[in-house]
């Protein structure tokens, strides 16, 4: 998952951790980019039972470990803020890959430029990966989420000229919210 500077790449991976672990559908773990150094066995291991056990305790590592790879994600936040470079990226993610199931990589929106521009086989790991992006609002989209805000809970009650004019009104305030920089134009 790709993104610009404040898309709301982290806050999505901590509401994925989050539904993920809660609805007990997958057991999680959640690690940044900027943890990963190394791809020795020794470091990746430190570092999952690390993570492991400040998100779920000493006690659960045994329990999470014994788990079915098919049930375990991984969410790594920040993945191009990683030390490592095209080849230490695919050997950590290949290691990480025979323990969970699914691997999912939150980066800059720049992210695999280099992968796609190069030619070896070890820099284009990246295309076994599905690819999203995280936009932003355009008019169009704005404009219809203004007007439904607008109109949330009033449908029965505001006449087409009222919501017309708050529907402007509020769409000028977010213009001028966005243009101070105030708030993301990310949904």
């Amino acid at each position: 998952i790709s993104g610009g500077s404040l898309s709301g790449k982290t806050s999505l991976t901590k509401i994925m951790y989050s539904d993920l672990n809660n609805a007990k559908q997958r057991t999680c773990l959640l690690l940044n980019g900027n943890e990963i150094t190394d791809t020795s066995e020794q470091f990746i291991r430190n570092l999952t039972r690390g993570a492991l056990t400040k998100q779920y305790g000493s006690a659960a590592i045994a329990r999470i470990e014994q788990i079915e790879p098919a049930s375990k994600v991984l969410l790594i936040d920040d993945f191009d803020k990683t030390a490592l470079n095209s080849r230490g990226q695919k050997s950590f993610i290949d290691m990480m890959s025979n323990v969970f199931g699914t691997v999912v990589l939150l980066a800059d929106e720049f992210f695999g430029l280099a992968e796609l521009a190069a030619g070896s086989e070890t820099d284009q790991f990246l295309f076994d990966f599905s690819v999203c992006s995280l936009k932003e609002f355009g008019y169009v989209l704005r404009g219809q989420l203004i007007e439904r805000w607008t109109n949330a809970g009033r449908e029965n009650t505001l006449s087409a000229e009222e919501l017309t004019h708050e529907v402007s009104v509020n769409e000028n305030l977010v213009l001028t919210v966005l243009g101070n920089n105030l708030l993301p134009s990310y949904p």
